[in-house]
């Protein structure tokens, strides 16, 4: 979910990262400290931006990219990554795919 190429780029969930915050994001997550990246997400979405809705977007799509093992391992139940996506659909006013689709897609 999260790669670093020779050039140094980050990125996360397929998207690449430019910001500072993002990039913290990101390494926050690679670190599997999803809890505090979560924070750090939900603080960017305030702003209403469309680039934090990206970045939330991206942070979502690479949890659900992860096997439950993780997640659970770290205290980030998957259930948490449906209640963010859920959220971030409130806030934007937007339709993600249904999550039964979205778990098919990342087997």
């Amino acid at each position: 979910a999260l790669d670093k190429p020779t050039g140094g780029e980050v990125y996360l969930g397929g998207r690449e990262l430019s910001g500072i915050k993002e990039k913290e994001i990101a390494a926050l997550f690679a670190q599997s400290r999803f809890q505090e990246a979560e924070s750090l997400v939900l603080k960017r979405l305030s702003s209403k931006q469309p680039a934090a809705l990206k970045t939330a977007l991206s942070f979502y799509n690479a949890l659900n990219q992860l096997p439950d093992e993780r997640l659970n391992a770290h205290g980030f139940p998957r259930e948490r990554v449906r209640r963010g996506l859920e959220e971030l659909t409130r806030l934007y006013q937007i339709t993600v795919p249904d999550w039964n689709e979205l778990a098919v897609l990342n087997e």
